[in-house]
């Protein structure tokens, strides 16, 4: 007998929230000795504050930034710079959106698509810091990207998950 959508859901729920295959988040020790979760939905927030800002920046004022880097403004840069700010823009609400997402194979692309994007922009960083394109002002992004992949990393879990809802149900 095939099972309904809705039961293979409450399946899934009912195995995730026992712990058996998807990880839900890992807990930090604070000072004091309390403890925090760290969970998907804070990181996204957090990631969708994160681009806002950006966003705000490099729609209204891409030289602040880009000073911060050691780079000179243009007219040139000045319009790449608010493309980012649009692309920053897109990011936060696509954060904002997948929020209270479930384990699944579109949060899991997601997560990859962004962890791979900030892998990308810190080896950038480090290279156009090395070869001196940029100050030492862009290793304080490149720090904050490969901390963004290291939270996904440690919430979402190393392993890749696959759900398939039209599954059957004995």
């Amino acid at each position: 007998r095939k099972g309904t959508r809705t039961e293979l859901a409450s399946q899934i729920c009912a195995r995730r929230n026992a712990g058996c295959r998807y990880p839900q988040g890992f807990t930090t020790r604070q000072a004091g000795g309390s403890s925090m979760k760290v969970t998907f939905r804070g990181l996204s927030m957090l990631y969708c504050l994160f681009c806002l800002v950006l966003a705000g920046i490099f729609l209204l004022d891409p030289a602040l930034i880009l000073s911060e880097w050691q780079i000179d403004f243009s007219d040139p840069v000045g319009l790449v710079a608010r493309r980012c700010g649009a692309f920053f823009t897109g990011l936060a609400v696509m954060f904002f959106c997948a929020r209270n997402a479930q384990p699944s194979l579109a949060r899991t692309a997601i997560v990859k698509g962004f962890v791979v994007a900030m892998l990308i922009l810190a080896g950038l960083g480090v290279m156009e810091f090395a070869t001196g394109h940029a100050g030492p002002g862009i290793l304080t992004a490149v720090a904050f990207e490969i901390a963004c992949v290291i939270a996904l990393a440690l919430v979402v879990g190393v392993r890749s998950s696959r759900i398939n809802v039209d599954q059957t149900v004995a």
